[in-house]
């Protein structure tokens, strides 16, 4: 059967290619006019086209009404690919459709990379509000223990606020207190601190958020209470800090 539509001339047998007109878009077209036989054959590829175009515009409408199913819409897309491939075909745009195919596989393998780090994105930030909450729960529930009898009324979420500002769970879920990036250590230096040692320091620097038996309270240096003579703790590094509670550092 000879083709609607060539690219090239010499693609065609050499005692057909005077039924060939070139067109304005440098393709031979088959002359209809020159051949009973081809004339029948654009008339089945007209009748075909309108057959193909009916189809199209049938499942365009579906597509339209049926927004709301996705797996419908994404089946009659595909049956209207199909049916523009087929009039690609019929019409010789081999070259053409090709191209569109390479395109359109591009653009989905691009998809389902997009969606699969999507997916990925979702799933770390799940996995990361959970460490998080887990991060909250046993820092809570260590300083909680640590000042248990010793806190106002009312002011266990400033303290417990306090404290996740400064403990933080490492990549073995063991709990570490910083500042400034810097790990805090107990009186001796050399260990890090501890959670009790941590309560000593926020009663010295927070008075107020305790009871007066387990805060202090005296105005001899050490202690929070407000007047002539009393330490600003808030202003000394926290590993300072629970050395001079302990009596090893004297204040200047």
């Amino acid at each position: 059967m000879l083709k609607l539509v060539v690219e090239k001339i010499e693609d065609v047998e050499e005692k057909y290619r005077d039924l060939y007109k070139r067109a304005d878009d440098g393709k031979f077209h088959l002359d209809a006019e020159a051949d009973p036989e081809s004339k029948k054959k654009v008339d089945e590829f007209r009748e075909n086209n309108v057959k193909l175009m009916k189809e199209k515009e049938d499942l365009q409408k579906k597509i339209d009404s049926y927004g709301a199913d996705p797996e419908k819409v994404k089946e009659w897309q595909k049956k209207v690919q199909a049916i523009e491939d087929k009039q690609m075909i019929e019409a010789g745009k081999i070259d053409e459709l090709v191209e569109q195919k390479v395109q359109r596989m591009r653009q989905e393998y691009e998809n389902q990379i997009k969606a699969l780090q999507d997916a990925v994105d979702i799933k770390n930030q799940e996995v990361s509000k959970t460490n998080n909450r887990l991060s909250e729960v046993l820092i809570d529930s260590e300083i909680t223990k640590a000042v248990a009898g010793k806190v106002r009324a009312g002011a266990m979420a400033d303290i417990l606020s306090r404290g996740r500002r400064v403990w933080h769970l490492d990549e073995n879920g063991q709990p570490v207190p910083k500042e400034n990036d810097k790990i805090l250590y107990g009186k001796d230096g050399k260990q890090q601190m501890t959670f009790e040692e941590w309560a000593i320091v926020q009663m010295e620097v927070a008075p107020f958020l305790f009871e007066p038996s387990a805060g202090g309270g005296s105005n001899d240096g050490r202690g929070g209470a407000a007047g002539k003579g009393a330490i600003d703790y808030s202003k000394i590094p926290a590993s300072e800090r629970l050395k001079m509670i302990h009596g090893e550092v004297k204040a200047t």
